[in-house]
C-alpha cells in the first residue's frame, strides 16, 4: 500500500512539474484515498483537478466522478498503458452499465494532459481535467464539495470489456 501511494504521488507531482511551476498560493494539499486495491491520489490545482489512480493490473483503470446510478451520467477518465502510445480517453456513463467516448456523444475530449504506465504489474493513470469544462458530458467538480467516484479495472487493455474489479467511494475536494 505505501509503494502505491508513493507511486501515485510521483505521478501526480511528476505531471505537475513537467508542465509548469505552480505558484505556492494555487496549490492545495495532494489527498489520498485507498478503496478495494485502487489508490487514488489527488489534488487542486487552480481550475482543475489532477489524479492519479493505481491499481494491480496490466489491464485498463478508471475512475468516474459523480455517477447518478451505477456508471450512468458519471464523468469516466479511463485508460491503459502501452509503450508507444499509452491511451487516455474521456467518456461519459451513458446508461447504469455504458460508457461511451465522450466526443462519439456529442461531447468533448476535455483532459488537459493525461499519461498511463505499467510498472511491476501495476498501472498508473495519470491525469489533469477541468474542474468545469463546459461540456454537458462532464460533471461540474467544486472544491470542498463531495464528490461521489467510482474506480474499475479491466484484465486487458481492451476498454469494451468488462470491468474484473470495481468499487465506490466519496471523497472531498
Amino acid at each position: 500500500m505505501k509503494k502505491l501511494f508513493i507511486i501515485g504521488l510521483m505521478f501526480l507531482f511528476t505531471n505537475i512539474s513537467a508542465q509548469e511551476e505552480i505558484p505556492e498560493s494555487t496549490q492545495t494539499e495532494v489527498k489520498t484515498i485507498t478503496a478495494d486495491g485502487f489508490t487514488f491520489v489527488y489534488g487542486i490545482d487552480g481550475e482543475n483537478l489532477k489524479g492519479s489512480l493505481s491499481f494491480k493490473t496490466s489491464g485498463w483503470v478508471s475512475v468516474g466522478f459523480n455517477p447518478s446510478k451505477a456508471m450512468k451520467d458519471a464523468n469516466i477518465i479511463i485508460g491503459y498503458a502501452h509503450p508507444e502510445n499509452p491511451v487516455i480517453s474521456d467518456h461519459f456513463g451513458s446508461g447504469t452499465y455504458k460508457h461511451e467516448a465522450d466526443t462519439l456523444i456529442g461531447g468533448k475530449d476535455n483532459i488537459i494532459s493525461g499519461s498511463c504506465s505499467e510498472k511491476d504489474g501495476i498501472t498508473t493513470l495519470s491525469f489533469t481535467i477541468p474542474l468545469d469544462s463546459g461540456d454537458s458530458r462532464d460533471t461540474v467538480l467544486k472544491k470542498d464539495s463531495t464528490v461521489k467516484v467510482i474506480f474499475a479495472a479491466g484484465k486487458d487493455k481492451n476498454l469494451k470489456k468488462k470491468h474484473s474489479k470495481r468499487t465506490k467511494a466519496e471523497i472531498v475536494l
